[in-house]
C-alpha cells in the first residue's frame, strides 16, 4: 500500500510537472492576444526601473495580459536583472517570450538625430535630453573627462570641437559615452588624409584646426563668407594681432545671445581674443566640416577687418580706415551713433 502510494504521487508529480511545464510554455510562447494587425505600440523603458514596473508598463499599454506572469517568467528565464532601457515598438499580441527576448537584447527603436553645426557640447548635451531623455548632466560629465577624451584619442581635457555635426541613428537609452564615441568617431571619419596634410603643410594641429573652424563656424552662417574670414584670421595670425573675435568672448562668459559690452571685451579669459593674440586655448563649438575646411583652406585677400552688417553678413576691410568707414556706415543704417 505504502509503496503504491508512493507510485501514485510519483505519477501525480510527474503530470503535475508536465501541466507546469505546457502552461509555461503556452504563456510564454503563445500570443496572449489573437489579434496581430494593430499598429505597434511605443514603451519607453527608463534606466532604474524593475521587472514589476516594466511590467506595469507593458500592462497600460494591452501588451500583456498578466503583470504577475510576466514578472515570474522574467525571473524563470533569468532576465529580472538584464531587461534594458529604451524606446520599443511593440506589436500588440506577440508573445511573453518575443517581449522578454526584444527588452533583454535592447533592441530600441532608433531615431535621426540631427546635430547642428556650431553648438557647444552643452548645447548638444541639452539637444538630446530634448530628443531622447538622455541625462545631460552625465553627457557634460562625459564630454569633460580628460581619462575618457585620451580613450578616445582627444589629447585635449574636454570635447569640445570634436562632436561632429551630422545626423545620427541613436537608440533611447543609449550610454552617454557611446554618444560621444560615436560623434567623435564622426569627426576622425570625415577628417581625411587630405585634410591632415593641409594642416600640416600649414603647421596646424588637429586641436588648432577645429579652434579656428569653430570661430569661422561662430561668425557666420553664409557658406561664401567662412573663407573670407578664415583669410582675416589667418592673416592676423601671421601678424600677431589679436584676432577679436566676439563669439570667444561670449564663450569666456558663457552667455551665448548676450549683448557685448565694451566691459565684457576686458573679461580676463584666456578665451578673450581682444586681450589675447593667437588662438583660444580650444574650440568654442563644435564645427561642421565646411568650416574645417575653410580653416585649411582661406580665401586669398588682404582682408583684416570685417563687421556685421545685422543681416547675417558682413563688410570686409582691408585697412583700418576702411573699417571705420564700414562701422560708421552701419552704424547710420541703423540709426546709431558710432
Amino acid at each position: 500500500m505504502n509503496s503504491q502510494l508512493k507510485s501514485l504521487l510519483r505519477e501525480l508529480l510527474i503530470v503535475v510537472a508536465f501541466t507546469l511545464v505546457i502552461l509555461l510554455g503556452f504563456a510564454l510562447f503563445a500570443p496572449p492576444v489573437p489579434n496581430t494587425h494593430q499598429p505597434p505600440r511605443e514603451i519607453y523603458i527608463k534606466r532604474g526601473m524593475n521587472v514589476r514596473e516594466i511590467a506595469h508598463s507593458l500592462s497600460k499599454r494591452d501588451l500583456i495580459g498578466n503583470e504577475n506572469f510576466f514578472v515570474f517568467f522574467a525571473k524563470v528565464c533569468g532576465w529580472e536583472k538584464g531587461l534594458k532601457a529604451g524606446r520599443y515598438r511593440i506589436r500588440p499580441g506577440v508573445s511573453l517570450w518575443q517581449i522578454l527576448h526584444l527588452l533583454s537584447q535592447g533592441k530600441s527603436v532608433t531615431e535621426d538625430v540631427t546635430i547642428p553645426e556650431g553648438l557647444t557640447f552643452k548645447e548638444i548635451a541639452g539637444l538630446l535630453q530634448r530628443k531622447l531623455e538622455v541625462d545631460s548632466t552625465a553627457l557634460v560629465a562625459t564630454a569633460t573627462d580628460k581619462g575618457f577624451c585620451q580613450k578616445l584619442g582627444v589629447n585635449t581635457s574636454n570635447l569640445e570641437g570634436y562632436l561632429f555635426p551630422n545626423t545620427y541613428k541613436l537608440c533611447w537609452g543609449m550610454k552617454e559615452e557611446e554618444i560621444a564615441k560615436l560623434m567623435v568617431d564622426g569627426l576622425f571619419k570625415v577628417f581625411t588624409s587630405d585634410l591632415k596634410a593641409k594642416a600640416e603643410e600649414l603647421g596646424l594641429s588637429l586641436n588648432q584646426v577645429l579652434t579656428l573652424a569653430s570661430l569661422i563656424e561662430k561668425e557666420t552662417g553664409l557658406p561664401q563668407e567662412r573663407p573670407l574670414i578664415s583669410a582675416v584670421f589667418h592673416h592676423r595670425l601671421k601678424m600677431r594681432m589679436p584676432l577679436q573675435c566676439d563669439p570667444t568672448v561670449l564663450y569666456a562668459l558663457s552667455l551665448p545671445n548676450h549683448l557685448l559690452t565694451k566691459r565684457d571685451l576686458r573679461v580676463k579669459s584666456p578665451y578673450n581674443t581682444y586681450l589675447h593674440p593667437g588662438l583660444p586655448p580650444g574650440p568654442i563649438c563644435n564645427p561642421g566640416l565646411e568650416s574645417i575646411k575653410a580653416a585649411l583652406w582661406p580665401a586669398s585677400t588682404n582682408y583684416l577687418y570685417f563687421v556685421a552688417q545685422g543681416d547675417g553678413s558682413h563688410i570686409f576691410s582691408r585697412t583700418n580706415r576702411e573699417h571705420i568707414n564700414a562701422r560708421r556706415r552701419i552704424s547710420r543704417l541703423r540709426g546709431k551713433e558710432f
